[in-house]
C-alpha cells in the first residue's frame, strides 16, 4: 500500500526537470548503497570483526581507511592481511551493487535460466553463469554439514556422461541429445553413466552427489552418504548389499524395499523424479558441474 509520504514524494519527483530527476536517481542509489554496505558490515561481523585469512577475532583486527569505491577496509595485526566484508563472500570483487545480487538470488531461488536472468538484472549472461555458480559454491559450506535422522531412503540414480563446455576425452564428439541407442553408445549402467547417490528423510532433508561412472560401489556410496546419516536412524533402500555394510558399519538399521513393488520408496522416488526435471530445465548440464545443480536442488527443493 502506498503511504500519503510516498504519493507526496513522486508528486514532486515529476515536477522535477530531467537533469533533477538523474541526480535525485543518482543520490537515493548512494543512499540505498550505502545502507546496503552496513548491513553486510554488521552481517559478516555481529560477534565481532575476524579475519578471513588466518582467523584472528577482537581486538587483532582493525579498520585500515576505505577503498575506492567507499568500503570500510581491514588489517590484521597478525597476518598484516587486509579485506573488506565482502572478502571470501560471493560479492567479493564484484563491481556491481548490492542491490543487483539481491535481484539475481531472487532469479536463482526461482530456477530461471542464465540467459533470463542476465536480461532481467542486465548483466551478460558469462556474469550470470559465474555467479550461479559462485551461489552454488558457498551453499557447499552450507550443506556439507547436513545429517539426516529418523526414516533416511536411500538409492542411486544416474545421469549421462557430458563434457559439454569442454572436450570429449578418450572419444568422438557426439551430437547433443542423441538417443543413448546412437552408435558408439553403451547400453545400460556403464562407463557412460554417473552414479550419483541420494538420501532424503520425512522431514525433506536431502544429500546427493556424483559418486562415481558406471555402477554404484560401496566405496562411491560410503564417499556421499557415510556421515550423513545419523547413528541409530533407519535406512529404506533396495536389496543391495552396498546398503547392508553401509548399515553395519554406521550403526544404521537397515529395512529392505522391494525394488519392483509399487510402495517401494515413495518419498525417493518423488526426490529423484523432481531432480531429474530440475536437471531438465538446462538443456544439459555438464558433469564437471552436476554437482552444484545438486545443492542447488537440495537448496530449493
Amino acid at each position: 500500500m502506498i503511504t500519503t509520504n510516498t504519493q507526496e514524494v513522486v508528486k514532486q519527483f515529476l515536477q522535477l526537470s530531467p537533469s533533477e530527476r538523474e541526480k535525485f536517481i543518482e543520490y537515493v542509489t548512494e543512499q540505498t548503497l550505502l545502507v546496503d554496505q552496513k548491513a553486510i558490515v554488521e552481517a559478516k561481523f555481529a560477534d565481532g570483526y575476524v579475519c578471513p585469512h588466518c582467523g584472528a577475532k577482537g581486538k587483532g583486527v582493525t579498520r585500515c581507511g576505505k577503498s575506492a569505491t567507499g568500503k570500510q577496509r581491514y588489517q590484521c595485526k597478525h597476518c598484516h592481511c587486509t579485506f573488506s566484508a565482502t572478502t571470501g563472500g560471493v560479492m567479493y570483487n564484484s563491481k556491481l551493487s548490492p542491490m543487483t545480487w539481491r535481484e539475481f538470488v531472487s532469479c536463482f531461488l526461482h530456477g530461471m535460466t542464465v540467459r533470463k536472468t542476465a536480461e532481467l538484472i542486465g548483466v551478460n549472461k558469462n556474469t550470470a553463469f559465474l555467479w550461479r555458480h559462485k551461489i552454488c559454491d558457498s551453499l557447499n559450506l552450507i550443506l556439507e554439514n547436513i545429517t539426516l535422522s529418523g526414516i533416511v531412503e536411500a538409492d542411486e540414480t544416474y545421469f549421462r556422461l557430458s563434457y559439454k563446455g569442454g572436450k570429449a576425452v578418450g572419444r568422438k564428439p557426439r551430437k547433443r541429445g542423441s538417443s543413448i541407442f546412437h552408435k558408439g553408445r553403451k547400453r545400460g549402467l556403464s562407463s557412460e553413466q554417473v552414479c550419483v547417490p541420494c538420501a532424503v528423510n520425512r522431514s525433506g532433508q536431502s544429500v546427493a552427489k556424483v559418486a562415481e561412472t558406471g555402477k554404484g560401489s560401496y566405496a562411491g556410496l560410503e564417499a556421499v552418504l557415510g556421515g550423513h546419516i545419523a547413528e541409530a536412524s533407519t535406512v529404506c533402500a533396495d536389496g543391495a548389499s552396498v546398503y547392508n555394510r553401509l548399515a553395519s558399519e554406521h550403526g544404521l538399521n537397515r529395512v529392505m524395499v522391494d525394488a519392483y513393488s509399487s510402495k517401494k520408496g515413495c518419498y525417493i522416488n518423488a526426490y529423484h523424479g523432481g531432480l531429474k526435471r530440475f536437471v531438465r530445465e538446462f538443456n544439459g548440464v555438464s558433469t564437471k558441474h552436476l554437482n552444484n545443480y545438486l545443492l542447488w536442488f537440495n537448496f530449493a527443493a
